[in-house]
């Protein structure tokens, strides 16, 4: 992965095509690269963060993520 960390808040960035593989990840990081340059790290296409989804919306999920994050920054 791009940041070598465990995603804590991770978003899904719009536009794959049906089939294509999602790509996510940490809000912190591409907030950061937004500001500098307002387009998606992966496709170039324009971006802004308002486009994103939250992946942990589902709070199972996201107490999973927080449960797995927790035990490997100990």
């Amino acid at each position: 992965p791009i940041m070598a960390v465990p995603m804590t808040d991770p978003v899904l960035l719009p536009g794959a095509q049906p089939g294509a593989e999602e790509r996510f990840m940490q809000r912190s990081v591409l907030e950061e690269l937004l500001t500098a340059n307002p387009v998606d790290p992966f496709t170039r296409a324009p971006l802004t963060v308002e486009q994103v989804r939250a992946h942990n919306a589902d709070p199972e999920r996201a107490a999973r993520c927080a449960a797995l994050a927790a035990r490997i920054n100990r």
